[in-house]
């Protein structure tokens, strides 16, 4: 090796070296600031659901996992007259929470279908003309 290749070499890995040295330094994240909160809020999360028997237990599972105090947070599952067993699902699961929490945690609402009075009202305006 001639003396031009070894200082060729040795240019190349200093610059390389400079440059990682450089990226680490400064494109580090910063640290995270810790903020302590005094006073939670009052929080609710309204999960609506239409035809998700399969989804529910997961769902509420997680919810009720948050990293949150559990005496400010209400979970709010919403079943839009699904024709699977959605509703029966989360009412299984939001008891088993809620005993498990000690606190009722989750509420479980259900908003039955119409049919017929959206039929009447079709009807009565087709009447009308």
């Amino acid at each position: 090796m001639d003396v031009i290749s070894i200082i060729a070499y040795f240019s190349f890995f200093l610059g390389l070296f400079i440059s990682i040295n450089y990226l680490m330094h400064y494109l580090k994240p910063e640290e995270e600031k810790k903020v302590e909160i005094k006073e939670w809020p009052k929080i609710a999360i309204i999960v609506p659901a239409y035809n998700e028997e399969k989804n529910v237990e997961d769902t509420l599972t997680s919810l009720s996992n948050l990293n949150y105090p559990k005496d400010k947070l209400k979970i709010v599952f919403v079943d839009d007259g699904s024709k699977d067993n959605t509703y029966k699902k989360a009412l299984e699961v939001a008891e088993r929470l809620n005993k498990k929490y000690g606190i009722n945690l989750i509420e479980v609402y259900t908003k039955k279908k119409r049919r017929k009075s959206k039929h009447l009202k079709f009807r009565n305006k087709k009447s009308c003309r």
